[in-house]
């Protein structure tokens, strides 16, 4: 059953509207299905407080917050749409095992008691990172892909190869990958001229 967030704290915005919360995940900038969900090319739905300062995205890859983290009423409603909405269909569809990413700081820390309340998390430090990110070029942007089955017959691309191994390493087949999986790649051309690319991972 669908929840609709109280307008008093929030919206959800539709496609055509992503764009206004793209600025409060730059915290969050290497996950390539961020940038997928704003340029339209991963599904995935975006909510945004009502002062424009934090917003919550759910995509196939997990769930993600960005922005200011004192917009506890905000947060309070989008737990209410995990728990009436988004965790039943995951228990539906038999995929519970979801992600939360956040910004490594310590006021995002103090919020997600208000975000995550009996949802019963648990803490895993398996997908915590630090990198430099001067280096990644914007221009990646406009083609970031999702790593489906029909990109994953396109042999003629370079490093296709790398994903199929990796994805073989850990699933029981790519069909089942194709189900129930989910990844994204940026694709760069290597010539100034059309043909094939480098598939990068994220």
């Amino acid at each position: 059953m669908k929840y609709v967030i109280d307008s008093k704290y929030g919206v959800e915005l539709t496609s055509e509207q992503f764009a206004k919360a793209s600025g409060l995940f730059d915290d969050l900038n290497h996950h390539l299905s961020i940038k997928g969900v704003f340029s339209g090319d991963v599904a995935g739905r975006v909510f945004l407080s009502n002062d424009g300062k934090t917003a919550f995205i759910a995509n196939k890859e997990g769930f993600f917050v960005g922005g200011c983290p004192e917009n506890i009423p905000f947060l309070e409603e989008i737990n209410k749409v995990l728990a009436k909405e988004m965790m039943p269909e995951l228990v539906a569809n038999e995929a519970l095992d979801y992600v939360l990413f956040y910004p490594n700081n310590g006021a995002w820390e103090t919020a997600l008691p208000h975000l995550m309340k009996d949802l019963l998390p648990i803490r895993s430090g398996r997908m915590t990172f630090t990198h430099d990110l001067q280096d990644v070029k914007p221009s990646l942007d406009a083609d970031i892909v999702p790593v489906d089955l029909e990109l994953l017959k396109q042999q003629h691309i370079i490093g296709m190869d790398d994903i199929i191994e990796e994805i073989e390493g850990n699933w029981p087949s790519l069909e089942v990958f194709g189900e129930k999986g989910f990844g994204c790649a940026a694709i760069q051309n290597t010539a100034k001229s059309i043909g094939p690319g480098r598939v990068r991972f994220p």
